[in-house]
């Protein structure tokens, strides 16, 4: 067996074999940052650049993404490998904010309530209820014609 000599500075074996000689180091892309360097051994690692996410994806153009700042409570840091993931539900509410949420549903609320009262009593003339009919029976055969 062929005794080999160690890998030059700059390239790599990773185990002895059938290759007569070795192979240069992978050098890391702007968007890149050092890992692990290269050594006679093995290849030099990048990864993402703090404050980016490798994508993977078919649908990925690039390698490297920016990642994404939430507007609300965070539930996962962006690391080298995925994006942040942001909770869906609304930040902190603004003093009055849920009061004025409220405020709305229940002027939505009066509002239907008064045209159901108004066309009930409209076409109450034109049509006389039946005894024992229930006001949503009416509505039924009302809409039926």
């Amino acid at each position: 067996m062929p005794i080999c000599d160690p890998c030059e500075p700059g390239s790599f074996l990773t185990y002895p074999n059938g290759e007569t000689s070795c192979q240069p180091c992978a050098k890391c892309r702007e968007d890149q940052e050092m890992v692990a360097a290269c050594t006679r051994t093995s290849n030099q690692q990048c990864q993402c650049k703090t404050g980016s996410f490798y994508c993977d994806s078919p649908d990925c153009t690039e390698s490297c993404y920016r990642c994404r700042r939430c507007s609300g409570a965070t539930l996962r840091p962006c690391n080298a490998t995925s994006d942040t993931v942001c909770d869906t539900e609304p930040g902190p509410e603004t003093p009055g904010e849920k009061k004025s949420q409220y405020v709305s549903g229940y002027i939505v609320a009066v509002v239907i309530a008064v045209l159901l009262f108004l066309i009930i009593y409209c076409c109450k003339g034109q049509r006389k209820l039946a005894p024992g009919v229930w006001p949503h029976q009416w509505l039924v055969r009302f809409w039926k014609g």
